[in-house]
């Protein structure tokens, strides 16, 4: 064997080592190393008994800030991650969808790549984790306790669209944050996802409240039907999740004024209400009076 010619991919190669199990070694390196280019963006790669196991880990934890410190570490395969996000990032620009089963299979698991599904996986898992993407399944999006069990089924892979998803300006979601301290009387996370929440919690509850005043309203006996009827109106589309169809500014923002407007003329509803029946309830009345300061809270609850 070490007296042997040796071709590689239908190239003559010239080895360098002096026994038979070296040449050997050499050969099939230069095959992977020339056949897949890429393999290398993996440069911790997890023992495979580990690997499910691993992905568990990191979509349980939901540390974002850990994340971040081992990208920055260059402890979770840097390299590899910005190859997925640019991907993800060129398909969205294409309006291109990207199915779970053909990323893994007709992508990283070919030329010039050739990762284990598994080590894919537990990328797109920190990427989820650092709220870089969702997942969506029959048109749906996965929540975090879902994602594990879907992901590594492989007939669900078929199912999976992953989404790049849009962030918004950080100065934004402070504004919002501080903003929902003067609605609520107290902070909200600073995470964006656990603000979107929080925010759209709040909302679901004063849409509620305006539900059961209506019902008193509908009965003709009490005043503000019609502020009701367009309170329900303007916050039914806030509380609403906006994930699987995010809304822009240039379609809400006409609703500002209106939704200004009728918080001014709630309070004297209310009062008319409470007084009438001692209804039990907390409505919005305290929509801030500021357009601009609201357009954070709108923006906010609208992302994803």
């Amino acid at each position: 064997l070490t007296a042997a010619e040796y071709f590689v991919a239908g190239q003559p190669l010239k080895l360098k080592a002096t026994n038979s199990w070296d040449a050997l070694d050499e050969a099939l390196e230069y095959l992977i190393q020339n056949t897949f280019s890429k393999m290398s963006y993996l440069k911790r790669l997890t023992p495979e008994a580990d690997r499910l196991k691993e992905i568990q880990t990191v979509i349980r934890c939901n540390d974002a800030a850990k994340e971040n410190l081992l990208f920055q570490a260059g402890e979770n395969n840097p390299q590899a991650l910005e190859d997925i996000r640019s991907y993800l990032q060129l398909c969205a620009m294409k309006s291109q969808q990207v199915v779970l089963h053909d990323m893994l299979e007709k992508r990283y698991a070919l030329r010039p790549y050739g990762w284990p599904d598994e080590e894919v996986l537990l990328l797109l898992a920190r990427l989820f984790v650092l709220s870089e993407i969702s997942l969506m399944m029959d048109s749906t999006l996965l929540p975090i306790d879902k994602v594990y069990e879907a992901i590594i089924t492989p007939a669900k892979r078929r199912k999976i669209v992953v989404r790049k998803r849009e962030t918004s300006d950080p100065k934004a979601i402070q504004n919002a944050r501080s903003l929902g301290k003067d609605l609520f009387a107290e902070m909200g996370p600073d995470g964006e996802d656990g603000l979107c929440t929080y925010l759209q919690t709040k909302l679901k509850g004063w849409h509620g409240t305006l539900h059961g005043y209506k019902q008193l309203a509908d009965t003709g006996n009490y005043p503000g039907g019609d502020e009701i009827t367009q309170g329900m109106a303007l916050t039914s589309p806030l509380s609403r999740d906006h994930s699987a169809s995010p809304a822009s500014t240039s379609t809400i923002s006409p609703e500002f004024s209106i939704l200004v407007g009728w918080a001014a003329k709630f309070p004297i509803t209310r009062r008319a209400c409470n007084d009438s029946t001692r209804f039990v309830g907390n409505p919005p009345l305290a929509i801030h009076s500021s357009i601009s300061s609201f357009r954070f809270l709108f923006l906010i609850v609208s992302l994803l």
